[in-house]
């Protein structure tokens, strides 16, 4: 269809005033065909492009491409590092504005506000739940757990699994070994079980089901009923090293008040009526006390260098005396050759 207006015959058939309506009236029947013909044409068919920009071919969208392969697809070739692929400015970035951009699926709504970027799941009564957001500051997960790569997953309830998806405690890392430059590791409460063994109570530290533990403020080696009161470790089957290093309190446990010159030495008929009595010395413990009571090393060597002292010192007596009874016989000697002359 062409229109075409003739200004001569117009102007030969109708007044001047009249030339405005019939301009008009060819305007409107243009717009009508123009939009008659868009609104029929599908949207499927329709193609928009300029320059390589924008496209709309079927139902894809594409920006820097003409041939778009899926929904919507951006394209560039600018340099990495320089303009972004991809921008939303000021109302999503800034508290206060209340711009945010959506993007919905069947199941899932991507909503950016203000500082975050929310991903949430859509429940089939059209409930949404917050699954994962991303601050500018920190990222948090909603989500029932949280899995990297199928080897680190952090559950609703915060256990952490390393090397695993089925965490059975706070921390459980089936295998591999845990590696600390610096620090420490502190336990409050609670008990830390190295070790497949069951979890003993009342154990704070315990290795190999507790052959090796801490309770009580005591470390214990060993499979031991009970402790003796007044002692920190037990070792149940003995302790082999190649030195040991008993650290003394002061002066007055040790035995060099043996030699002080106000020292009561038990004289030797006394002593001998003791051992006859008790069946040993005097001041060391009884065979009996030993197994009921144990061993105190500083005390033990202190008593057993006690009576090493006074063996000295009895024994410097013996020698005294015998000097002075070889001095006696010398002279009785003498006496007896004189007389044999």
């Amino acid at each position: 269809m062409k229109l075409v207006y003739n200004s001569s015959t117009a102007n030969s058939q109708q007044p001047t005033a009249n030339k405005k309506p019939v301009v008009f009236n060819q305007i409107k029947i243009i717009l009508f065909m123009f939009l008659f013909i868009s609104a029929t044409t599908k949207i499927s068919q329709a193609q928009i492009y300029s320059n390589g920009v924008t496209t709309i071919s079927g139902d894809n969208t594409g920006i820097g491409i003409n041939t778009p392969t899926a929904r919507m697809q951006i394209y560039s070739n600018v340099a990495s590092g320089s303009t972004p692929h991809l921008k939303f400015t000021k109302d999503m970035l800034t508290s206060g504005g209340g711009g945010s951009f959506v993007t919905k699926s069947a199941e899932w709504t991507v909503d950016g506000t203000y500082f975050e970027m929310k991903f949430l799941n859509i429940n089939s009564d059209n409930s949404q739940i917050q699954l994962l957001g991303l601050h500018r500051d920190f990222v948090k997960v909603y989500a029932p757990s949280f899995i990297v790569n199928s080897n680190f997953k952090i559950t609703q309830d915060g256990d952490v699994g390393i090397g695993t998806l089925t965490p059975d405690a706070k921390f459980h890392m089936p295998n591999g070994q845990f590696h600390m430059n610096n620090g420490s590791i502190k336990l409050d409460y609670g008990l830390l079980n190295l070790g497949t063994g069951p979890l003993l109570s009342g154990n704070k530290l315990q290795v190999d089901g507790g052959n090796v533990k801490i309770t009580n403020g005591k470390l214990v080696v060993g499979n031991v009923p009970s402790l003796p009161a007044g002692f920190s470790i037990y070792a149940k089957d003995g302790i082999l090293t190649e030195r040991v290093k008993v650290a003394v309190a002061s002066t007055a446990d040790w035995s060099d008040f043996v030699f002080d010159k106000n020292y009561k030495l038990l004289p030797i008929a006394d002593l001998k009526t003791y051992i006859h009595t008790n069946k040993h010395l005097p001041s060391v413990p009884s065979a009996n006390e030993v197994v009921s009571n144990g061993v105190d090393l500083v005390k033990m060597d202190a008593t057993l260098l006690q009576k090493i002292e006074e063996l000295t010192l009895y024994t410097i007596d013996l020698y005294q005396s015998n000097e002075k009874l070889k001095a006696e016989l010398a002279i009785l000697q003498a006496q007896i050759n004189n007389l044999k002359k």
